[in-house]
């Protein structure tokens, strides 16, 4: 295994997911911010990391699965290395990920690969570019993606084009202030719902919003 990442292990059900993550962050951000990589890349390489608001998310979707409200088709919105997304898979649903960061699709793939799924369809760019157009999905999803109130707007635009009547977008969030003002942009055009997920092992809760499109 390449040295820059380790490898977690998750349980769902009777299934093992594995996942490989940098092994070093602070690493990472160094040879972004003092290298090089820096002038190539101008994102930080959050992709390669295992976020908590991931976890809760990919758990929770699980849940849902075995509650038989999982859809066949679902939108994963800044997918990193994918962990979400894998469970989906998992699950039998058609993944679309959505990543800026370049590095990510070769990271997600290698997942996928490694936990014998069929990639998914993956596309580099981001909710803030207007002119993207992935289709129409029932389900979109994606875990902390409101830490920038300046891409509130961007986002809930590209929601509004891709999500299909009465559809659903679940946005995991480790409580990070700029949440709130994304709820009240987003309460004219749908109803929401709020869970607090639990991570036990990491002895930390997580937000889960639940927006449903009025029509």
């Amino acid at each position: 295994m390449d040295t820059r990442y380790k490898r977690a292990n998750f349980a769902f059900g009777p299934h093992s997911l594995a996942v490989e993550h940098f092994a070093d962050p602070e690493r990472e951000f160094s040879a972004h911010f003092m290298g090089e990589e820096e002038a190539a890349h101008p994102e930080p390489p959050f992709y390669g990391f295992l976020w908590p608001a991931a976890e809760a998310l990919a758990i929770h979707l699980w849940e849902r699965h075995q509650l038989g409200q999982l859809p066949q088709q679902i939108l994963e919105l800044g997918c990193g290395l994918g962990l979400p997304s894998l469970v989906c898979a998992l699950a039998g649903s058609r993944i679309t990920a959505l990543d800026h960061h370049p590095e990510a699709g070769p990271l997600l793939a290698k997942n996928f690969v490694l936990n014998a799924l069929d990639p998914p369809q993956h596309a580099v760019g981001s909710f803030t570019d207007e002119k993207l157009d992935l289709g129409l999905f029932p389900m979109l999803i994606g875990s902390d993606i409101l830490y920038d109130p300046v891409q509130h707007k961007p986002l809930k635009a590209f929601v509004t084009r891709h999500l299909l009547p009465r559809g659903h977008l679940l946005i995991t969030d480790p409580g990070r202030y700029p949440s709130e003002a994304f709820l009240s942009l987003m309460e004219a055009d749908f109803t929401y719902e709020k869970l607090i997920l639990k991570l036990p092992q990491r002895e930390q809760s997580i937000d889960l919003h639940h927006f449903q499109a009025r029509q």
